[in-house]
């Protein structure tokens, strides 16, 4: 198993190719609204989804985990009986950021790499 502490690799995410921005919404999201659904969806079929969640319920996180935000965690956190160390919001925020940025030039990398052989 792995840490649920540690910042999960994102890099087969459903979300490598989309705005982190979407993710931070600065006035929060309804979690009816169309955007959070949009999200839910997208999270839904991704294949990272399990890790991105363990790792927002382990870490107290901003923004948008796994299709779940902040409150809707907190509700899991009681009934699941974990206990959430809290980290400095940016650190986490870049933290992400930068995971994402980094996936997205290693799927372009794989990618030329693929469109060489053929």
């Amino acid at each position: 198993m792995s840490d649920p502490y540690q910042f999960p690799d994102l890099s087969d995410g459903s979300c490598v190719s989309i705005d982190t921005e979407m993710f931070f919404p600065e006035n929060g999201l309804n979690q009816f609204s169309d955007q959070m659904k949009t999200i839910r969806k997208m999270c839904g079929e991704c294949p990272v989804a399990k890790a991105c969640l363990t790792y927002a319920l382990h870490v107290e996180v901003d923004g948008i985990w796994a299709g779940t935000g902040v409150v809707t965690r907190q509700k899991l956190r009681r009934d699941l009986g974990i206990k959430a160390i809290k980290l400095h919001t940016q650190y986490t925020t870049e933290a992400m950021m930068a995971q994402t940025q980094h996936a997205i030039i290693a799927r372009k990398r794989r990618a030329n790499k693929k469109e060489q052989v053929a």
